[in-house]
């Protein structure tokens, strides 16, 4: 970024890293966050002076505005995050960008919808254009994400143009690191879930993929009938979920929480500790990108490395190095394509790779350039609280 363009973003050098104002469509200031520079969890953290929720009086966190001069109502592109993306995104469309925290514009419906109305943005003559980020269309529960996004954005009625340039894994750019030459294709929604080959849930049924893997129904043996096996249902009022979950697990080993995306599921689970619950010495949260984590109460969370052969910032946001990119923090296991490569011919054993490796021991009992992922795994699991990548791959000697 230029030096003007840091400064139309209004973002300030801090010692610990850089601090980005929240904007709506009238130029107000609702919040801010701060971008670490160095992190052992993830890098952003809303402001809060004196403890103050981030949260406005509607119940719901601020999304970032950006103009783009000269306006236009024509298109308003949508991003993931409240930082440097939708800014970003602004410049790269050529029109005005709104951010959603962890992309979750569903748990901001009212203030997104006011935004809209402060821009005078009509679906008669207004385009909704949806960014992507790069892996999303490979993971379910970010899919799901988008689904409810989508199907929020179609019942107010905008013509919607999902964003595509090939991002299917997170190797691939987002869309504030992608260069003015980039080829942008413009997909509906139908489209776009055949490329990520997602079937969306009836509305009433959007976690029925995981009530089937968590209850699921015995096959039949011979000509005889299957029993129907159905599962408990509970419904606790709004304030209750802790100690639901509480109560709940004390009678079920699984329990599902299939209340509708938005209503602060994430917050809660990053509340929990494993003095709450009986028998239990340890949590992990598992979500999509353990390493840039925005939900506020889980940035504290200790987070479980992975192998890697070294991470770069882009944009920000720590990523797996490509060859040639300079790296932010060095390689953590010199045999990380190997395992890869295994994994990808579906051999899952890959512990003869590791066992065989010169520098075993060192990694267990220390770090350095090409090593030290055993001993920054043993270090991380002596946490209560933790959190990692649902897409680590990992093994059961990981553990």
């Amino acid at each position: 970024m230029t030096e003007r363009e840091i400064l139309k973003l209004g973002a300030k050098s801090i010692k610990a890293g850089y601090i980005i104002p929240i904007r709506n469509p009238q130029g107000q200031i609702l919040s801010a966050q701060i971008r670490l520079r160095d992190a052992d969890s993830g890098r952003y953290r809303w402001h809060k002076p004196f403890g103050i929720d981030a949260r406005q009086q509607n119940g719901e966190l601020p999304l970032a505005f950006h103009a783009y001069l000269p306006a236009q109502l024509e298109r308003i592109v949508l991003a993931e995050g409240t930082g440097v993306k939708p800014f970003l995104a602004a410049k790269f469309r050529k029109c005005s960008a709104i951010g959603a925290s962890s992309g979750q514009f569903v748990s901001c419906k009212a203030t997104f919808i006011a935004y809209l109305q402060d821009l005078g943005a009509n679906p008669d003559s207004t385009r909704l254009e949806y960014a992507i980020d790069a892996g999303d269309v490979v993971n379910k529960q970010v899919m799901r994400r988008h689904e409810n996004n989508l199907d929020f954005l179609v019942e107010l009625g905008y013509a919607i143009d999902v964003l595509w340039w090939g991002q299917f894994t997170k190797d691939d750019d987002d869309i504030d690191e992608l260069s003015n030459d980039s080829n942008i294709e413009l997909l509906t929604v139908e489209q776009f879930f055949e490329i990520a080959k997602y079937k969306p849930k009836a509305k009433f049924a959007p976690f029925e993929w995981l009530q089937d893997k968590l209850f699921p129904k015995p096959k039949a043996k011979g000509f005889a009938r299957s029993p129907q096996v159905t599962s408990p249902a509970l419904e606790y009022k709004s304030g209750t979920r802790l100690e639901t979950w509480q109560h709940s697990l004390q009678a079920h080993k699984h329990v599902l929480d299939a209340s509708s995306t938005g209503g602060g599921k994430s917050h809660d689970a990053g509340l929990l500790r494993p003095e709450m619950f009986d028998g239990i010495d340890r949590i992990i949260y598992v979500s999509n990108d353990s390493r840039n984590v925005t939900t506020e109460t889980l940035q504290e969370w200790q987070m479980l490395p992975a192998r890697h052969n070294g991470l770069t910032d882009r944009s920000g946001k720590l990523r797996r190095a490509k060859q040639g990119d300079d790296l932010h923090v060095s390689s953590n296991c010199s045999r990380t394509g190997a395992i890869a490569g295994l994994r990808n011919k579906a051999i899952s054993d890959t512990s003869i790779i590791c066992e065989t490796c010169p520098l075993l021991n060192a990694c267990r009992h220390a770090s350095g350039y090409g090593y030290g992922f055993r001993h920054e795994r043993a270090k991380a699991f002596k946490s209560g609280v933790a959190h990692e990548d649902n897409d680590q791959g990992k093994t059961g000697k990981d553990f």
